[in-house]
């Protein structure tokens, strides 16, 4: 089924089936407004304006060398800032990469993102799909979004279906 990645979201938090919602979207593709109407109204449900900020508040979760690929790649889009990192392994905290802090692991995902007020996160770690997997999970249905880091100098074509957490590098 083609929907958008916060029609996914919404359509999972609200345990709506999305063979059910007819999408409007281009070429029928479900969009996040197509789900929103299946939702009750009495439910108290996150304004549009969320994730539709100015600039992307960013916080990528792991500080090796995906991190910094990652974070290059994220870079090249002037509406996103990058506000720090996340990595599970404590003998980082309170360094930096990128001149950015390494705020905490995982576990404490929630408590910082009320602290650090990010509302989107990507995972860059590819050298363990078990462990990115499991974060994955973790983080799924959290109150940010997880984004897409795709450099410029790639193409993606326009009748491509892509979910989130993906990185697609320069010359792809």
């Amino acid at each position: 089924i083609m929907a958008t990645p916060a029609a996914r979201r919404i359509s999972r938090e609200n345990s709506i089936d999305l063979s059910s919602v007819n999408g409007t979207g281009l070429s029928g593709m479900v969009t996040k407004s197509d789900v929103m109407r299946l939702i009750p109204t009495q439910r108290v449900v996150r304004p549009e304006s969320t994730f539709k900020k100015s600039k992307r508040n960013i916080v990528i979760i792991g500080a090796g060398n995906g991190g910094e690929v990652v974070s290059d790649i994220l870079l090249n889009d002037k509406n996103n800032s990058i506000l720090g990192f996340l990595d599970d392994n404590p003998e980082l905290w309170g360094g930096k990469l990128f001149n950015k802090p390494i705020i905490g692991g995982t576990d404490k995902i929630d408590e910082l993102h009320e602290e650090y007020k990010f509302d989107s996160v990507i995972i860059s770690i590819t050298s363990n799909m078990g462990v990115r997997s499991s974060i994955f999970e973790k983080i799924r249905g959290g109150n940010y979004e997880i984004i897409n880091a795709i450099h410029p100098q790639a193409y993606v074509s326009p009748q491509a279906t892509m979910g989130v957490g993906n990185i697609i590098g320069a010359f792809v």
